[in-house]
């Protein structure tokens, strides 16, 4: 199976949403993740809404928040947490 295109921007946008919440989305001028979530689809970041609110839930289980995310999945992410991790120290 082919990696989305946008692959490498909607991993950081999921790790950011999971890890800053609100704060995230506030950077850019947004009130709401849903509102956010439509303009990742009106700039062609990805095709529906859905795409975007699945990666931060593929990151949620690593941060401490209130959403438990994809934590069935327990560390079969852990690569790309920490692959974005090392970008950053």
């Amino acid at each position: 199976m082919a990696k989305h295109k946008n692959y490498e921007i909607l991993n950081l946008i999921g790790y950011a949403l999971a890890k800053f919440d609100n704060d995230f989305i506030k950077e850019f001028g947004f009130s709401t993740k849903n509102a956010f979530f439509e303009y990742c689809v009106q700039i062609g970041l990805a095709d529906t809404t859905g795409v975007i609110k699945n990666r931060m839930d593929l990151f949620d289980y690593f941060f401490p928040n209130k959403r438990k995310g994809w934590w069935q999945k327990g560390d079969a992410y852990i690569h790309r947490k920490l692959w974005i991790d090392s970008l950053f120290g």
